[in-house]
């Protein structure tokens, strides 16, 4: 019998000062001299939109990936 591992997602929440587990996460990731860099994690997609859009301003070459369970 298999069972099957849940990886869970934590995020830093200033106001307590400390990591709270969460349902989703979304990473930003750049292509930087052909290496793909991680940026940062954030726990909303439109904080990650956010900032994707000034990188690709600058024009480099950006995505989101979403770590949603």
């Amino acid at each position: 019998m298999s069972s099957k591992k849940t990886n869970k997602l934590y995020a830093f929440d200033e106001s307590v000062k400390m990591s709270k587990p969460i349902n989703q996460m979304f990473t930003l990731k750049i292509l930087l001299m052909n290496d793909i860099e991680d940026v940062a994690i954030y726990k909303t997609f439109e904080e990650a939109e956010t900032n994707l859009i000034e990188y690709l301003k600058k024009g480099t070459c950006g995505w989101i990936v979403s770590n949603n369970e």
